[in-house]
């Protein structure tokens, strides 16, 4: 059969159904677990949930995931700064 036809081209060959980025978001998060405890924070687990719904592709997930952290560490940069006067 082919299975040409139902491609999704945002998707890559392994993540085309929501299982198989549903399978990818459970790899990540295991090799983040075998690092130590790890609490997945609700943006980030929002996040995975667009990705596995199939909302949103892997690069739109790292580029939303990359300008939170810009923006939590400029938050905490300003916020050191206010203290340091």
């Amino acid at each position: 059969m082919n299975t040409q036809a139902s491609h999704t081209p945002q998707f890559g060959p392994r993540e085309q159904t929501r299982e198989q980025r549903q399978f990818i978001i459970n790899q990540s998060l295991g090799i983040t677990r075998s690092q130590g405890a790890y609490q997945e924070p609700e943006w980030l687990a929002e996040l995975h949930a667009q990705y596995v719904a199939g909302h949103i592709d892997l690069a739109t997930m790292g580029a939303r995931h990359d300008e939170h952290l810009r923006q939590v560490q400029a938050h905490n940069f300003e916020h050191a700064l206010a203290h340091v006067a």
